[in-house]
């Protein structure tokens, strides 16, 4: 018995061997492989380029910032006042899935007034925010596009005559006359398959690491560990799904030309075409009024409120008094900015409600919920975007309170902090801008909330493969292979 059990071991890792030397040294695979390292080192070129550039914009917005907060020298009236940019910080996260942040804005501006003017609401700056921030999946040269699109067609390649292949050779029924279950055939075919799919995925990941480091600095592996170790199990996942199908279809077709038809037809579907399907269906059920509209609905409210001011308002505008009133002015400034505030996150979460359609939509493919589960864990894409902004908001508060606790401070000060400048009556006596506090962008190392937000993805992409597994297998084992 044990004599019978190491015999059908061993064929079993002969067999393994075997279709893995097949396979590297089919043609199909070395043009594959040169192919996909080409696309490796292009788009780490590509990705470089782009963060130097990106890297120099915001170099340049830090002394904007620097530059707005250093107005603080002249008192705390011009720093109330003021336009300080909040921006994203350049990142290597976007090599592993770009999450379409070229389509959101990369600042933002803030003044701690909370004044409305020159696209400004509230204090914060939604003039340069689209109507759809989702319409594609295509926009950058990622690893995710490289193994979501380039890798996952090379899969079906190498696997749709993997059954049907054989079949029609008679191989097949050679390997079945010995002692192995077919069971053991699919595993070896399977392991044969992926592993050869994973050397390019992890040597061209090595070589863009290299080339990134040569050309920024900067080394991925050792900022990102766990971002990269976990990227590259959601890769092996992913394709790991296409091999299933592959084998599946071939063990379901007669012909391997039959198989690979229906394989491309598939990979279609999910690969090209679910991808744009979001953004339209979002459009379509979750519909964003135009940034025209906007400003419209904002304009009716200002003036609105203007008609509904205080009496005390206009007269003391006008200097007709100084003190009386001053409350139900303060309170009424208060209320309007309030209002307003709300009206602009109201307008940010419809914009990325739009957006997290797209993404719902896009979560039934098997690509949408690999790319959602490496933006999630490389922190780009929506979830980033909404941090960012929810942190701009922030800042903006901390920075008015910042300003109001020390104008109290002051006792020469009228301590009234509205934002007309014929109002303005706060502290005018020098601050060091180094007091100020400073924009804290969000976190980019992964979190317990990351890894939560990854797992639906994740668990997707465990659940597909065995529905796969047992497809290939139920129909692998009724399969007449003669």
């Amino acid at each position: 018995m044990i004599f019978v059990e190491q015999r059908e071991s061993g064929m079993f890792r002969s067999l393994v061997w075997k279709e893995i030397l097949d396979h590297l040294l089919s043609f199909r695979f070395v043009a594959g492989l040169l192919f996909v390292f080409a696309l490796f080192i292009a788009s780490s070129l590509i990705f470089s380029k782009k963060y130097a550039g990106q890297y120099a914009d915001y170099r340049q917005q830090q002394q904007a910032q620097e530059a707005a907060l250093d107005v603080s020298k002249g008192g705390l009236q011009r720093l109330y006042r003021a336009r300080v940019p909040t921006m994203k910080e350049p990142r290597l996260t976007l090599f592993f899935a770009s999450g379409n942040e070229s389509r959101f804005p990369q600042s933002l501006t803030v003044v701690p007034s909370a004044s409305s003017r020159g696209g400004l609401y509230a204090g914060m700056n939604i003039a340069a925010q689209r109507s759809n921030y989702k319409l594609d999946s295509y926009h950058d040269f990622d690893i995710v596009f490289i193994v979501g699109v380039v890798l996952s067609f090379l899969a079906i390649v190498l696997s749709y005559d993997g059954i049907s292949g054989e079949r029609a050779r008679g191989t097949l029924k050679q390997q079945l006359s010995n002692p192995i279950f077919r069971i053991q055939v699919v595993l070896a075919k399977y392991a044969a398959i992926l592993i050869p799919l994973l050397i390019p995925v992890v040597l061209g990941s090595l070589v863009c690491v290299i080339v990134i480091l040569l050309q920024t600095g900067q080394n991925i592996l050792f900022l990102y560990p766990l971002q990269s170790l976990l990227n590259t199990v959601l890769s092996a996942l992913f394709l790991s799904i296409f091999v299933w199908l592959g084998l599946w279809m071939s063990a379901a077709t007669s012909r391997s030309v039959t198989s690979l038809s229906l394989l491309l037809l598939v990979w279609t579907f999910i690969v090209i075409l679910s991808p744009s399907l979001g953004g339209m269906v979002a459009q379509r059920f979750h519909h964003v009024s135009g940034q025209a509209d906007y400003d419209r609905k904002f304009q009716q409210f200002v003036n609105e409120a203007l008609r509904k001011a205080p009496a005390a308002y206009s007269d003391y505008y006008a200097g007709k008094q100084s003190e009386q009133g001053w409350k139900d002015i303060e309170q009424f400034f208060e209320t309007q900015n309030t209002v307003m505030e709300g009206m602009v996150v109201s307008r940010f979460n419809e914009l990325l409600g739009q957006a997290e359609t797209a993404d719902r939509f896009n979560f039934f493919s098997p690509y949408g919920a690999f790319r959602q589960s490496v933006e999630r864990l490389s922190n780009t894409g929506l979830s980033y975007h909404k941090k960012f902004f929810d942190a701009s908001l922030r800042y903006r508060h901390t920075l008015a309170s910042f300003i109001k606790e020390t104008d109290l401070r002051d006792q020469e000060s009228s301590h009234r902090l509205i934002p007309f400048p014929g109002m303005l009556s706060i502290s005018t006596k020098p601050l060091d801008p180094n007091q100020i506090p400073r924009f804290a962008l969000p976190s980019r190392q992964v979190s317990m909330m990351d890894l939560q937000n990854a797992l639906p993805g994740i668990l997707y992409l465990v659940f597909a493969n065995i529905v796969a597994f047992f497809l290939t297998i139920g129909t692998f084992s009724r399969a007449d292979v003669r």
